[in-house]
């Protein structure tokens, strides 16, 4: 991991999130999509370092054609992952699980999930394995991150970082 370059990644997503008044927490969710790879490709097509969907980025403003793909340009994409993770925070009246799980999955699937099983509590949810694991792997990696990378990742209060620099 080289500290400088994700640091800079992060300071900048925490400024963004803290306009958008997200969870400072979900600043660190490129690592968990693509160890903020810009140029990461699922071999779903998703892309970039918050792996956007051709659909779900041009839903989010993103330009995605022969010309243009505003997936792989980090600033750009880091503000329609704020405006995305906002709508799901309050499609899921903030229960960040299932925002997560539906960042994952998508949100068709998730609302169809939670229809149809009757419950909003993510852990009683029976999903395909991917979104299952993703929100375990989110808590495992901000786990590991506070204890790894404690310097870098929570060194004082997030809420100041996204005021600095």
């Amino acid at each position: 991991m080289d500290r400088a370059t994700n640091s800079r990644y992060l300071h900048y997503i925490h400024r963004v999130f803290y306009k958008y008044d997200l969870p400072p927490e979900l600043a660190h969710l490129p690592i968990l999509e693509s160890c903020f790879d810009k140029r990461a490709v699922s071999w779903t097509g998703a892309r970039g370092m918050w792996q956007f969907t051709k659909a779900t980025a041009k839903d989010f403003g993103l330009r995605v054609n022969l010309l243009s793909d505003d997936r792989l340009n980090w600033k750009k994409s880091t503000h329609s992952a704020a405006r995305y993770l906002k709508k799901l925070g309050k499609m899921f009246d903030n229960n960040w699980e299932l925002a997560l799980a539906s960042y994952n999955g998508g949100q068709g699937y998730m609302s169809r999930q939670i229809k149809s099983q009757g419950t909003r509590n993510f852990w009683e949810l029976e999903l395909r394995k991917e979104t299952r694991e993703y929100v375990p792997k989110f808590l495992a990696m901000l786990s590991v991150a506070r204890k790894r990378y404690p310097e870098l990742y929570f060194q004082g209060s997030p809420r100041a970082w996204a005021k600095s620099g």
